[in-house]
């Protein structure tokens, strides 16, 4: 007997508006129970949506109704490509300071020869924007 043809697709959408892991129960439920949905799998953790669905039987946009009927929200996947990229750059900026700003910290804290008078101020000092800027969330 030969194989039948895949005709399966994999989506996957960012969710927004769950609360808890039962908010993600229920709408994994939701998507199961439509026509031509082989699998859903929603992660409450990334507030992420998998679905995987055949397309001659359903379309993305009855997915993505039957979510927005349930009460929660599809974010649009080119918008969130695009702040997702000036964030990222935001925070590759904060993680080069905080590392610039901590190694001579590093250095300076453990290893004896390299303590000055007052150092601990120095550590202070560089730590600072350290904690404050770039862990800030």
């Amino acid at each position: 007997m030969a194989p039948a043809a895949l005709t399966a697709h994999q989506v996957e959408f960012p969710i927004e508006g769950m609360t808890c892991a039962s908010c993600a129960a229920r709408i994994e439920r939701g998507l199961g129970r439509l026509n031509g949905v082989e699998l859903a799998a929603v992660n409450y953790a990334t507030e992420n949506a998998r679905v995987t669905f055949d397309p001659t039987i359903i379309a993305l946009s009855d997915l993505i109704e039957k979510v927005e009927s349930l009460g929660y929200h599809v974010v649009e996947l080119e918008a969130s490509n695009d702040t997702s990229n000036g964030e990222q750059s935001h925070l590759m900026r904060r993680v080069v300071v905080a590392g610039a700003l901590t190694f001579p910290v590093l250095i300076v804290s453990m290893i004896d020869a390299l303590q000055f008078t007052n150092w601990q101020w120095f550590a202070f000092a560089f730590t600072t924007p350290v904690v404050t800027w770039c862990a800030f969330p």
